[in-house]
């Protein structure tokens, strides 16, 4: 008897631990058993062991958990140590199947900046009247502020005292994307700012983390009620097929009035660029006018996988069309263009990944084309194409027109007008012998026009041998016209 029962009472506690051991192994993920909009976790700042256990994460913060751990104040002790506070919820795997959206309040000052990540690497940051996508420290690639106020959302944003708004952020695991809303005055989140699929996140966490944090000393910002639920409340997609330009390929940007809503231009620096002619100027143009305010390497970015994206449009694979030509016109001086070429895990502007090609020349201000070879220096599909315009000075303008992949070399010589269609791209000893006759004939035309008087872009060019005397080695060297072995004149 005693030792049935012995056996009965050992039955009992296998059976128990049996239970225990499955609640435990159900509990470790939330996701599964839930349904999409179902609350996976609320946030308890003073942290639950085998859940979520926060702490420093980097930097030197002054963190202080309030409220009976429902709201959680955080300080940088040090400036720019980029201070982080939080850590992962063990229960909510973020993976290709997963998808999450974060509810969060900030109440913070005016001038105070502060963020949340979702892995310690990808986030948003931003004040009470801007804020953007990030990776790491700084900006994901190509993301600027969004300012609140130049989208015209509904929101009071006072300019002194502190202020508490209410935020959203979808995280989605299937295809690596977030999107950063704000509620507004009526009660309604608006969209702030999302990435795409193309932006190449790769979430470094297996699970979802709460990672708050803050850049500046003595910012503090004030989190509360932060609570995760599943799916995606709002996945709101900016692509909108009505907005969408007719005629729009994907191996080409017209550049203009055409295509300005699909916002190309992700970064300039020290331009002030203009798309196409605004009513009631003197002398209307197309394209994009870039005015040089510094010559201190100024430079355009071209977000080609995003106008694919919201063009609804295939992407481009680099290998398949390594020949890029811009269809543009000089009014200045230009030493050189480089072109910055991110293809594949290549995202933003990456030394080692430019070709740079030599211009030399006072232009006058008439259309013409540069075209770059990229045969096996990238691989995989266009990202990002940024043009840096080298050795000019503020004042100098250049306007783009437009920029076409191609996959043949004859293929862009013949959308230039440089040869016809059933003709074969010139031999390169035909182009050096033309290239010297160009060189020449250039020379002296300078200083036939500069006579006594050798002005300083005249020197220039007598010193580098005339206008297209040195080629890059990845610039198709076509050299039939006025301007040299890399500036061709369009012909009509």
């Amino acid at each position: 008897m005693r030792k049935t029962l012995a056996c009965f009472i050992t039955f009992v506690l296998l059976l128990s631990l049996f239970s225990t051991f499955t609640t435990v192994s159900a509990e470790e993920n939330a996701y599964d058993a839930a349904e999409k909009g179902d609350v996976l976790y609320t946030a308890d700042f003073n942290g639950e062991p085998g859940v979520f256990e926060p702490g420093t994460y980097s930097g030197m913060p002054d963190a202080y958990v309030k409220d009976g751990g429902t709201s959680m104040q955080l300080i940088a002790m040090e400036d720019a140590t980029a201070t982080m506070w939080g850590g992962e919820i063990k229960t909510l795997p973020l993976n290709d199947q997963t998808q999450y959206t974060i509810y969060y309040s900030v109440t913070r000052t005016a001038g105070d900046g502060s963020g949340l990540y979702v892995d310690g690497v990808y986030g948003v940051y931003g004040y009470n009247n801007r804020c953007k996508i990030h990776e790491g420290k700084s900006g994901l690639s190509g993301r600027a502020y969004t300012y609140f106020e130049e989208e015209d959302m509904n929101l009071t944003l006072p300019e002194t005292g502190t202020i508490t708004q209410e935020y959203a952020l979808e995280v989605n695991g299937t295809n690596a994307t977030m999107a950063h809303y704000i509620k507004d005055n009526t009660g309604e989140f608006v969209l702030i700012q999302a990435s795409y699929p193309y932006d190449g996140i790769v979430f470094q966490s297996e699970y979802l983390g709460l990672y708050f944090y803050t850049y500046y000393a003595d910012h503090m910002s004030v989190f509360s009620n932060c609570y995760v639920v599943k799916g995606l409340s709002f996945a709101v997609d900016e692509r909108v097929p009505e907005d969408v330009p007719e005629g729009c390929v994907n191996t080409k940007l017209e550049l203009g009035e055409k295509t300005r809503k699909l916002d190309l231009i992700t970064a300039s620096k020290h331009l002030d660029e203009v798309f196409y002619a605004l009513e009631g100027e003197a002398e209307p143009w197309d394209g994009i006018r870039m005015g040089v305010t510094d010559g201190t390497d100024p430079s355009v970015t071209l977000d080609w996988a995003s106008y694919l994206y919201k063009a609804y449009l295939d992407s481009v694979d680099s290998q398949a069309y390594p020949f890029v030509a811009f269809k543009l016109k000089v009014v200045g001086y230009v030493s050189d263009f480089e072109l910055f070429y991110c293809a594949g895990e290549i995202r933003k502007p990456t030394a080692g990944y430019s070709e740079l090609t030599y211009y030399g020349c006072e232009a006058n201000g008439e259309v013409e084309y540069i075209l770059f070879d990229l045969t096996d220096m990238c691989e995989g599909d266009y990202n990002r194409l940024r043009l840096d315009i080298n050795g000019s000075q503020a004042g100098t303008e250049v306007y783009l027109y437009e920029v076409t992949l191609f996959a043949t070399e004859k293929e862009a010589l013949v959308y230039m007008g440089l040869i016809a269609p059933d003709e074969e791209p010139t031999t390169e000893e035909e182009i050096e012998t033309a290239t010297e006759q160009v060189t020449e004939q250039k020379t002296e035309a300078i200083t036939e026009a500069a006579g006594d008087v050798t002005t300083e872009a005249a020197a220039t060019q007598e010193k580098k041998g005339g206008c297209g005397a040195i080629v890059g080695a990845g610039m198709i060297t076509v050299c039939l016209v006025a301007l040299g072995a890399i500036s061709i004149k369009k012909k009509h």
